[in-house]
């Protein structure tokens, strides 16, 4: 398989936002309401926010190619939880179209992933995953994530418990 990354420019806003729609539908089906999905992760409407984030400098994209094809897109940005210091960084979001789970291509861009981060300076990196998505779960914790004990209740749709996980650099 012939994969690559690079950083998302403008015009890559079409393909990672159907990347993050696709996988994220996809994921919560069951845990999410439907309505919930279908409204605030349609492939336009994440279009228009990824769009947005890129050519603002809100956060920091990247995407995935298999074949030349995108399949996997991964966003990092400032924490939500506020930290005491400026080394930590927090994953917000790495997906994989569907048809791509299980293939290895996840551990393959989470390790490019933690890499830049390393590069960059950052010596502890962060995320957030919903406590229903086992799947997820176990690959974070595959690829050393640990669930420190910090959750906080989300409401898309209904309360779900989130877990926050870290990894040291």
């Amino acid at each position: 398989m012939n994969t690559y990354i690079r950083y998302a420019k403008r015009a890559d806003a079409d393909a990672i936002a159907l990347i993050n729609s696709q996988s994220f539908k996809t994921a919560f089906k069951g845990i999410i309401p439907d309505d919930f999905l279908e409204e605030k992760f349609s492939y336009e409407r994440l279009k228009d926010r990824l769009s947005q984030e890129i050519s603002e400098d809100i956060s920091v994209n990247s995407i995935m190619f298999l074949e030349d094809k995108p399949v996997g897109m991964m966003t990092f940005g400032n924490p939500i939880v506020e930290e005491d210091d400026t080394l930590t960084i927090e994953i917000m979001r790495i997906y994989l179209l569907p048809e791509h789970w299980g293939e290895r291509l996840g551990v393959e861009f989470m390790d490019w992933g933690l890499k830049e981060l390393h590069k960059m300076g950052y010596k502890k990196v962060c995320l957030w995953v919903i406590e229903e998505n086992s799947r997820a779960r176990r690959f974070y914790e595959k690829m050393g994530f640990k669930h420190e004990g910090v959750t906080r209740i989300i409401n898309p749709g209904r309360e779900i418990t989130d877990l926050r996980y870290i990894k040291q650099l």
